[in-house]
């Protein structure tokens, strides 16, 4: 008898072992008119700035269906092939959804598989074509979904803005100065991205445990030397109970990485070179009774070149004595292409300084700074702490504005 219970028991327990081991996978399930069979479909996530593949399956009669298991809640993307085969020459066109995965049934519904945003598609928004596709999963898609319905047209808005502006800019390549119409169309463009971002902190802050919130989070966080280490400590703790843990744990290695590059930390010295050859160090080149803008760039870089007229503008804003002093350093990696840009621009003046290393992306203060593309510039105070990062064309010439209104304190 007693051999019989143990049985049962030991019978009993594999049974609720194996329910445990279903409940504990996702599958992600999809039948809608245009799933061609054979098509690929990947389901991939984003693991410390690398896209990696979770699964992978076909369509089969028209259906897909993807097992798999996640550690916790993950924000992912699905995307399907239009077609089983590709020409050698072809690339495959990819319709994705966007979603949250749960080891919970999760199921994709569709019009049609056309109706599903298109990757490459470069004349609609993604957002505008989302609200032909329904996902149901678990509470952190229907988090998810409430953020989707709370910025929807406020994406929408930025995108079309933005595309209108610069397909006017586009179409009007020899004007020698910004028309009326380019300028309102700039600043609609830039008042519905400021919008968007409202919404999506304001979304992030109400709350901070969702998946969505901490992705969010991760990925506005694009710029170094914006927060001091106390700012970056909070968002560590702010996000400590989110569902994603796998998430959050990859979010708090990323956070302490960016305590070396705090905002009204001292600025990191190296050797460059003046145009005439003579060595220095850029603390030495540093005014230490003026504001400090340095100014990386390259004489082949086209963006930078554009932002050659409103440093010259800041210059003026400041009038004959200037709260600032800029120092130009090049990643040129020729010397002469370097000078003779200086000369050929007349971007040298008593304000104005130039210093390189001529060793090109190789330059040991990009790796100190942390800088990854040109233009870009660093503010430093005249007791040589950094207390702005990347600040070009108008968004430069606000911040002289505020030097010289008194409105930056030294640190």
């Amino acid at each position: 008898m007693k051999t019989h219970i143990k049985t049962l028991a030991i019978a009993a327990l594999g049974l609720i072992y194996t329910a445990l081991g279903h409940a504990q996978k996702f599958s992600i399930s999809g039948k809608f008119p245009g799933l061609t069979n054979g098509a690929a479909v990947e389901l991939e996530t984003e693991m410390q700035g690398n896209t990696v593949t979770l699964v992978r399956t076909k369509v089969v009669n028209g259906a897909f269906k993807l097992v798999g298991q996640v550690k916790s809640p993950t924000v992912a993307r699905l995307k399907i092939n239009d077609k089983a085969s590709y020409a050698e020459n072809e690339e495959p066109r990819e319709h994705s959804v966007n979603l949250v995965v749960e080891n919970v049934p999760i199921i994709i519904d569709a019009v049609q598989y056309d109706s599903i945003p298109l990757d490459t598609d470069l004349e609609h928004p993604s957002a505008e074509l989302e609200k032909h596709v329904r996902v149901k999963g678990g509470r952190e898609q229907a988090n998810y979904q409430k953020w989707r319905d709370m910025v929807r047209q406020a994406e929408i808005n930025a995108w079309y803005s933005e595309q209108a502006w610069l397909n006017y800019a586009y179409e009007h390549p020899k004007a020698t100065s910004e028309p009326a119409t380019e300028n309102s169309l700039k600043a609609l463009a830039r008042k519905d991205k400021v919008e968007l971002k409202r919404l999506n902190r304001e979304f992030v802050e109400a709350h901070p445990n969702t998946a969505i919130a901490l992705k969010l989070q991760r990925e506005s966080m694009t710029e170094v030397f914006v927060n001091t280490r106390a700012e970056l400590e909070k968002l560590i703790e702010r996000f400590k109970n989110n569902v994603d843990r796998q998430g959050y744990a990859s979010f708090k290695l990323f956070v302490q990485s960016l305590m070396k590059y705090t905002k009204g930390k001292e600025a990191v010295d190296f050797v460059v070179f003046e145009p005439d050859g003579k060595q220095s160090k850029l603390l030495a080149s540093l005014s230490k009774d003026k504001y400090n803008i340095v100014d990386f760039w390259a004489s082949w870089c086209v963006p930078c070149r554009r932002e050659f007229p409103f440093i010259k503008q800041a210059l003026k804003v400041t009038g004959d004595k200037a709260q600032f002093v800029v120092l130009s350093y090049s990643i040129d990696s020729k010397k002469k292409e370097w000078t003779d840009c200086i000369t050929k621009n007349m971007l040298a003046n008593e304000d104005w300084k130039h210093i390189s290393t001529l060793k090109g992306w190789d330059s040991e203060a990009l790796k100190l700074y942390n800088i990854t593309t040109v233009p870009c510039t660093i503010l430093i105070s005249p007791k040589g702490n950094v207390l702005g990062f990347d600040l070009r064309g108008e968004q430069l010439l606000n911040t002289v504005k505020r030097l010289k209104n008194g409105e930056l304190s030294h640190d």
